[in-house]
Formats: C-alpha cells, structure tokens, sequence
C-alpha cells in the first residue's frame, strides 16, 4: 500500500528490473563521480577472470521502468503504491545522489509511490540495520580482498553472500 511496503517486494524480478531502468548510471557516474568511473557489466571488475563486458547492461528508461511497475505483482504494486526510505551513510556524497536520483525517478511514474531518502550514520544505524536485514534497498561499495571472481561473485550472488543474505 502507499503506507509502506511488504517484506518481499523485491522478490518479484519485475520490481527489482523496475529499480535498475529508474536508475540514470551516466547521470550518476558524471555527478558522483566526475565521469571517472564505469559501469559494471557483471558484479565481476573489469580486467578479473570471468568478467564478460559483452553482458548487456541495464540503462536509464523510465518508460521501461513504469512498464515493469505496471507488471509488478500482477499489478497490485501499481495500484496499491509504496512507500518506504532509502538511507545512505553520512557524508557520502555518491550514496546521497544515488539515493536521491533513485527516489526522484520512481516517484515520478506513480503518484501513488513515495520514497524518500535519509542521511543516517554509519556505524550506529546504517550498518547494523543493514545486517539485520531492515534496509528495505541499500546502497553499499565493496573493495576486493584479492583479484579473484569469487571475491566478488560469492559476495554478491550467492545466497549466503555478504549482501544477498542481508538482502532475504
């Protein structure tokens, strides 16, 4: 409903393909980063045994976006709404436009969504609500242990992967 959302909302892969054609990555690369980043094709970095940069990426369309929202649990998700927070941690500023860019792009295929953006602080809120799996999305950087494809595939994909555990 427009009052929050259920537990599983990013079960469905029309919501989670929803999420990602809202999202504007060449925006976000020039802003947060002054165009000095890529975006990834594969959660594997560029250069590391496995990383296939012929993998089609997602791109910014909202039309594509709102036709996912439309399907998006059978059309309940469209008609009921949502609405919950997106967090980021204190003083970071990619977090922060990522977040933000997010909740304006959605917010504006639907009257009936509503999500906001929160600067909260790393250490008391943010990480310890992320592992306890009370971020509903989350906005997260991971540097590599070692150049090894696992380093990032287990982490990510795995269903007992750092993030996708956190994740449900």
């Amino acid at each position: 409903s427009e009052d929050g959302i259920p537990p599983n909302l990013f079960t469905n892969i029309n919501v989670r393909k929803a999420f990602a054609y809202a999202f504007n990555y060449n925006l976000w690369l020039g802003s947060a980063f002054l165009g000095e980043g890529a975006q990834p094709s594969d959660p594997i970095v560029a250069g590391i045994l496995y990383d296939n940069p012929d993998q089609v990426k997602h791109y910014f369309d909202l039309d594509v976006s709102k036709t996912y929202f439309r399907m998006a649990w059978g059309g309940a998700l469209w008609a009921n709404g949502m609405s919950f927070t997106i967090t980021y941690n204190s003083g970071n500023v990619a977090r922060q436009t990522a977040a933000e860019m997010l909740a304006n792009n959605i917010n504006s295929l639907n009257p009936k969504f509503h999500l906001t953006t929160q600067e909260v602080a790393w250490g008391s809120t943010y990480l310890p609500q992320m592992v306890a799996g009370m971020l509903p999305i989350f906005i997260i950087g991971w540097l590599a242990d070692y150049p090894d494809p696992d380093n990032f595939v287990f982490p990510f994909m795995h269903s007992q992967g750092t993030f996708s555990a956190w994740q449900g």
